[in-house]
């Protein structure tokens, strides 16, 4: 006789993940969560506008090391890919729009790419144990100040290899700009 609950003798109900869109949000939502862990690891608060302008979050970091103003900002466009990289970094295509964007060569507020390489498979994405919580994902930044004009629809951005996105690169990054600096 098992000693078995009638439920736990069923097998799980397959998940149903639905549409490429639903998957692009679903990804970008992904993404969010990582930034926002990388972030509280690096003493930064995260705020998401309500309206979509092109900025997904905006990162503050509030020191009195900081010698423009107490508080540093960054305005953040996030993009997930499931491509490898290429022998310079991650390239993904972003709308024209949103390249013009962060393009601006004197913005009053820093802006950065984050690319993200999340696993084809959403089952691959996260693994959880009693003792930790492994996250599949490699992230990059790009900082586009003063980058070329470009007539594509969709430009081609690069984020390089040498410019990992993590605690360490955040904390960098904030410093940076409250010194006066670009990330």
């Amino acid at each position: 006789m098992s000693t078995l609950s009638p439920a736990a003798e069923l097998p799980p109900p397959p998940i149903v993940r639905g549409s490429p869109k639903r998957l692009s949000n679903l990804k970008e939502m992904y993404q969010e969560g990582l930034v926002r862990a990388i972030a509280a690891a690096s003493g930064v608060v995260v705020a998401k506008p309500e309206i979509d302008e092109g900025i997904d979050l905006i990162l503050t970091h509030r020191s009195s090391v900081h010698v423009v103003d107490e508080v540093a900002r960054l305005e953040v466009q996030l993009k997930a890919t499931v491509t490898a990289p290429g022998a310079k970094g991650f390239s993904v295509q972003i709308a024209q729009e949103r390249y013009d964007m962060l393009r601006s060569a004197n913005p009053s507020v820093s802006k950065i790419l984050i690319v993200m390489s999340v696993p084809q498979s959403q089952d691959d994405w996260i693994h959880l144990t009693d003792k930790r919580a492994r996250v599949r994902h490699s992230a990059y930044w790009v900082n586009l100040d003063g980058a070329p004009a470009s007539t594509a629809k969709e430009p081609t951005v690069t984020a390089p290899l040498t410019q990992r996105f993590d605690d360490r690169a955040l904390c960098d990054m904030m410093l940076r700009i409250g010194s006066g600096g670009k990330p």
